[in-house]
């Protein structure tokens, strides 16, 4: 009603002649204006319709990297194998969650690694993507085997090549989501040729099998909507669960070291790619959609008070924080059946003195 009256007010403050074709350019004119908000509201609701039952409608945009093409030398090494398809045929679309299980006793029989650690590869076809899932852990036991039960046949029916990576620091280090990452990377890379990483939260779980776990030409924020944020999605968001090439990540020099505690690693990460011409690709809601699972707060993961002083040296610290300087000890490698256990011991002076640093730099 409000566009309605600003429309007659405006047509009227025109004085338009009365009589003849402008009388009836004046009544199409405020017949559009009132009928304006409820074509809007009609487009909303079919771009929500449609992103619900068209969920492949905007797939388009995941340009494969140059080593899943049809030519790479996977598929003229394995004989009669050809490439999967880029569609997957034994997809389900939105999944059931079970998140009472305690085991992994489901697995047990349906499912056999091809190597140690916990490394899937589809018997039928050459994968499309060799993918690590590296996920940053401490005291989540229940929640890691949920994840499992839900993240194993999911990435199983997309023919994905994968394996899991939980890293785990020592009892006593305070939780740091990003420098557990890079380590997740580099211990990965000693494993087998990785050219996609998902760098994945315990407490997330994709609801659909069509969010494809690959890595594109750019990267992109998977965890477009999830419950722990009452599916609200945000474009300036990178938390969660975030697809990176092997290439890109090393391009921007991996996560920074700095941010121990909780909140602010996402945000410099997602600084280092736009610094570095990387945007971020998002898909739809109804694709990109995770359940969080509830939990206590972690009392190793304090809210950090310095994250926001961090975001400030965020681009002066890229080449020199993160990959490049890394410095941690394995303390404990297991090669379980569905999982590589990784547990690192962190030099907390070698990191502090590197925070202090750059607190000096700024004042």
């Amino acid at each position: 009603m409000r566009t309605f009256l600003v429309c007659l007010w405006k047509m009227t403050a025109f004085q338009l002649c009365p009589r003849g074709p402008k009388k009836k350019l004046l009544l199409a004119l405020l017949v559009a204006c009132a009928l304006s908000p409820v074509l809007k509201y009609v487009n909303v609701v079919s771009n929500v319709v449609s992103d619900v039952i068209s969920p492949w409608r905007n797939i388009a945009f995941l340009e494969e990297m140059p080593d899943f093409g049809e030519d790479t030398s996977q598929t003229k090494t394995t004989g009669s194998k050809q490439l999967c398809p880029k569609k997957a045929p034994n997809l389900v679309g939105v999944s059931s969650i079970n998140e009472s299980l305690v085991t992994l006793e489901g697995l047990i029989g349906k499912y056999i690694s091809s190597r140690t650690g916990g490394h899937f590869k589809p018997p039928e076809c050459v994968s499309r993507t060799k993918t690590a899932v590296i996920v940053a852990y401490r005291n989540r036991q229940r929640h890691l085997v949920v994840l499992l039960n839900h993240l194993i046949p999911f990435l199983v029916r997309q023919q994905a090549d994968f394996a899991i990576f939980v890293v785990e620091p020592l009892p006593n280090v305070t939780f740091n989501r990003a420098l557990l990452m890079n380590i997740g990377f580099v211990e990965a890379l000693k494993t087998y040729n990785f050219t996609c990483f998902i760098f994945h939260d315990v407490d997330l779980l994709p609801v659909t099998d069509h969010n494809l776990y690959r890595c594109g030409a750019t990267p992109r924020h998977m965890a477009v909507s999830n419950s722990k944020l009452d599916n609200i999605s945000f474009d300036e968001y990178a938390g969660g669960v975030v697809a990176v090439s092997r290439d890109v990540y090393q391009h921007v020099n991996g996560h920074s070291n700095l941010y121990f505690g909780w909140g602010g690693e996402d945000d410099d990460l997602l600084y280092r790619l736009q610094w570095k011409h990387h945007p971020m690709s998002r898909y739809p809601p109804a694709i990109g959609r995770y359940i969080a699972l509830k939990h206590a707060d972690d009392k190793g993961n304090p809210v950090s008070d310095i994250r926001l002083a961090l975001l400030e040296t965020a681009e002066k610290r890229m080449a020199e924080d993160g990959l490049t300087s890394l410095k941690y000890k394995i303390i404990h490698r297991e090669y379980k059946p569905f999982y590589t256990w990784i547990q690192v011991d962190i030099d907390m002076k070698y990191y502090s003195s590197m925070v202090s640093k750059w607190q000096q730099k700024q004042h």
